[in-house]
């Protein structure tokens, strides 16, 4: 039938899990042991929940809706690496200290939804990263091509945050921390990009490290603020 449901809410398969809906289909998928994707393209939402173990793909995702990405047990993790495409917003959830989650190569632009991540979270982006919701994570890493932007808090309770913006060195890659929202870390902030416009507030424990390429705005400088850079810098309060 045209944009036909699939809802497994009690699934316990130990090998791949292949997903076909037709249409604008949303699928729901709950399985008792991990979860492996092999190559799957689904035209809706995506809701995924691995009880057990870890979710893991083999093939490519592509999914046009919002995914909703989640572990149970504790210290289980998400590891989402190929080539993977997520048109829709993204919402990563892991409970433990080493409950690590990875989502790397995505060749659209990545958008985050409001996420809780135990352990550190990873995200690749041949396009933009763009964090719309709140993220608490105990470390983040953001790497994209394109621009990065923090639409929304981010705090890590123990590691650091780092971001890469213009990873492929087109001199095209801006990093905003937008108005009335706070960058959080428990250890080091490092902000590497073409452009940065710190628009909001970033709290660092350790070294708050920017790294700009071109000219740049600063709408504060917090202490212990160190800015490595051959350009011409803006800061509209000091």
């Amino acid at each position: 039938a045209n944009n036909g449901v699939i809802n497994m809410g009690t699934l316990a398969v130990d090998g791949t899990v292949a997903l076909a809906p037709d249409g604008t289909g949303a699928v729901t998928i709950v399985n008792a042991d991990g979860l492996t994707f092999s190559t799957s393209t689904l035209g809706g939402t995506l809701s995924a929940t691995a009880t057990t173990g870890n979710i893991n793909d083999n093939g490519t995702l592509t999914v046009t809706g919002t995914s909703t990405l989640t572990t149970s047990a504790n210290n289980a993790d998400i590891n989402l690496n190929n080539s993977n495409a997520f048109t829709g917003a993204v919402t990563i959830n892991t409970t433990g200290p080493t409950a690590n989650a990875s989502i790397k190569n995505v060749t659209t632009v990545l958008e985050v939804a409001e996420s809780s991540v135990g352990g550190n979270l990873t995200l690749t982006s041949k396009s933009d990263i763009s964090l719309t919701g709140n993220i608490a994570a105990k470390g983040l890493t953001l790497t994209a091509d394109s621009n990065i932007a923090l639409k929304a808090d981010v705090e890590t309770s123990v590691g650091s945050f780092t971001a890469t913006a213009d990873a492929d060195k087109n001199n095209n890659g801006t990093f905003t921390l937008d108005a009335g929202k706070t960058l959080t870390s428990a250890n080091n902030v490092t902000i590497d990009a073409f452009k940065i416009d710190k628009l909001g507030t970033i709290s660092a424990s350790g070294v708050e490290k920017l790294i700009p390429k071109a000219a740049t705005s600063i709408d504060r400088v917090e202490e212990g603020l160190f800015l490595e850079a051959l350009v011409n810098i803006a800061i509209k309060n000091c």
